[in-house]
């Protein structure tokens, strides 16, 4: 699946959703959080421990600049409320983390890139547990399909030799993700505090070559794209519709 088919699919989703609701301009809330993502993507680390070690042998001082650290998502979020205390919300999560391996001097060159994205719609159940005082904490259980990028880009430069490779890897998974946010209302805005946590069971990330799939592996075995992890944000958004519950 590419990035434009998966933003067509949330656009539908989006569209047969919400249009047939009579009470849709009433119900209505929209919010953009941002804030850091923290996947293991352990795989993926000890791939670039492993492949910066082997140098090791030739005496190489090749030195490792982040190894996949946490970064920042973007995730617009939409929802729809369907009672007092519940509503469905959609939304589109992105974000994206790398690392670089490198080493040069007079005489050569050796460098790999590494890069890996992430694009997440979603749906979750949300439900209300308290309010009160412009208050608000949600309860949150999402489900989220996980659609992986990673760009590996490997340069080795002896003299006037050069040997450069570029390959492009993609898996797909599923996520579960509970989470709460705390709300703090102001007429019709909402700023948001939300942290999730998230459970992946991913694919292997595979490519094709001559027609057929191949792997990634490190140590004979596939690499999966791990996102498995804590995310914490912040958001601001508005809201048609007046405020629910009762007393925080």
């Amino acid at each position: 699946m590419t990035k434009k088919r998966a933003l067509s699919l949330l656009f539908i989703f989006l569209l047969v959703t919400f249009s047939g609701h009579p009470a849709f301009s009433q119900t209505f809330s929209f919010s953009l959080l941002t804030g850091k993502n923290s996947s293991s993507l352990l795989d993926l680390k000890n791939f670039t421990k492993t492949y910066a070690a082997s140098f090791n042998y030739y005496q190489i001082p090749v030195s490792t600049f982040d190894n996949f650290p946490s970064y920042y998502f973007i995730d617009p979020h939409f929802a729809w409320h369907f009672s007092k205390n519940s509503r469905l919300g959609l939304h589109f999560l992105y974000t994206s983390t790398g690392s670089r391996v490198q080493y040069s001097d007079y005489s050569g060159e050796v460098k790999l890139d590494q890069v890996i994205e992430l694009y997440a719609p979603g749906v979750a159940w949300e439900y209300l547990s308290a309010s009160g005082r412009h208050l608000e904490l949600w309860i949150i259980i999402g489900g989220n399909y996980l659609y992986t990028k990673y760009e590996f880009t490997n340069l080795f430069r002896i003299e006037k030799e050069i040997d450069f490779t570029k390959q492009i890897y993609t898996s797909n998974g599923v996520a579960l993700e509970p989470g709460l946010q705390l709300n703090y209302l102001h007429k019709f805005f909402i700023f948001s505090l939300r942290i999730d946590y998230r459970l992946t069971h991913s694919g292997n990330l595979t490519t094709q070559k001559n027609g057929k799939k191949e792997y990634l592996y490190y140590h004979d075995y596939p690499i999966k794209a791990q996102w498995d992890g804590w995310l914490w944000g912040i958001g601001i958004g508005f809201r048609l519709g007046p405020r629910t519950g009762d007393a925080l």
